[in-house]
């Protein structure tokens, strides 16, 4: 696991070799396999309901905390990225950074979509925080990419925005990124080799927050 902070305004984590090779193989396996699950990707409304719109976002995504609501330990995925964020090196990481990244570690709201991106596939600038009743459900942004290797695709990396600062980070295969859910990013538009499911651009993309008790 290799660790690198990015020179940037908003914290940015990018860890290379996040998983092993085995526990990334058997994510990609699943991302494939789930294929049937997937859905067009909604935006916010901004009245607090969500809509399809092309013009902001066109991909797929599965949403696996709901498919495996009652059983985690059924998807690879699940157990693959628990066992992934919760490493020695990977606390270490989190902890580094205060108490900001360690919200990973202790947060009581998670959710966990599989997001694919097809030919001419993006997503505009917007921010992931999304406010429950009374707290925020989404505080840090984890995203995992796991891809073909080599990729048979180009474009699609995630580009961050501060002012007039800026930094792209590749969607390579077995990498995470790590920010804050308020952080502007985009990602940019996807060019396939082929038609073929498994050629797409794949993430899991994980938000961790906090919901009320009950």
């Amino acid at each position: 696991m290799n660790v690198e902070r990015l020179a940037f305004p908003a914290p940015i984590l990018c860890i290379d070799d996040f998983l092993s090779d085995e526990d990334a193989n058997s994510v990609f396996e699943e991302c494939v396999g789930l294929k049937n699950v997937f859905m067009p990707a909604m935006v916010g409304d901004g009245g607090g309901s969500l809509k399809c719109d092309p013009t902001l976002r066109k991909n797929e995504v599965a949403y696996l905390s709901e498919i495996f609501r009652t059983a985690p330990e059924r998807s690879r995925i699940l157990m693959a990225m628990k066992k992934g964020m919760s490493s020695e090196e990977a606390s270490s990481a989190w902890r580094r950074d205060g108490l900001l990244f360690d919200i990973l570690n202790y947060a009581n709201n998670r959710e966990v979509v599989v997001s694919r991106f097809g030919n001419c596939d993006f997503f505009a600038q917007h921010r992931d925080v999304v406010m429950g009743q009374n707290s925020p459900r989404r505080l840090v942004t984890l995203v995992y990419y796991v891809n073909s290797v080599p990729e048979r695709f180009t474009g699609g990396s995630i580009v961050f925005r501060d002012g007039g600062e800026s930094v792209k980070v590749q969607p390579r295969h077995n990498r995470a990124v790590v920010f804050v859910s308020s952080t502007l990013h985009e990602v940019e538009g996807v060019q396939l080799e082929s038609d073929a499911w498994e050629d797409g651009r794949f993430s899991i993309n994980l938000w961790a927050g906090f919901r009320e008790a009950r």
